[in-house]
């Protein structure tokens, strides 16, 4: 397990390197943030439980499916309140619609789906 963290952090390390350049030295929360990038919650979950297990497929796939599109949906909608709160508290004239391209946008550049 130890490993796997070690991997992780040197994959966001060098992830954010690249990005920013080779002088640059990133602080252990934009790694953490990287790192929380690279994951959702089911998916943590499904490697773990699949990483303890001999059998690769221990969770079975179509409740992965299911349990990721449903994560998904929990995510957007989470952003998508947050979005309309702010909207009335500013006073803007959000339509729906654009709502809920800003909600997918920010669903894929966080999980990179």
């Amino acid at each position: 397990m130890q490993k796997q963290i070690e991997k992780l952090i040197k994959k966001s390390h060098d992830k954010i390197i690249r990005m920013k350049g080779k002088e640059y030295s990133p602080t252990a929360l934009e790694i953490q943030n990287e790192i929380n990038k690279s994951l959702t919650a089911v998916e943590w979950l499904v490697k773990e439980v699949n990483s303890d297990c001999l059998n690769s497929s221990f969770i079975r796939p179509e409740l992965i499916k299911k349990a990721k599109a449903m994560e998904k949906e929990q995510i957007i909608n989470a952003d998508l309140n947050a979005t309309i709160r702010t909207a009335k508290g500013v006073n803007a004239d959000v339509s729906v619609t654009r709502v809920m391209e800003l909600a997918e946008q920010y669903y894929t550049k966080t999980y990179n789906k």
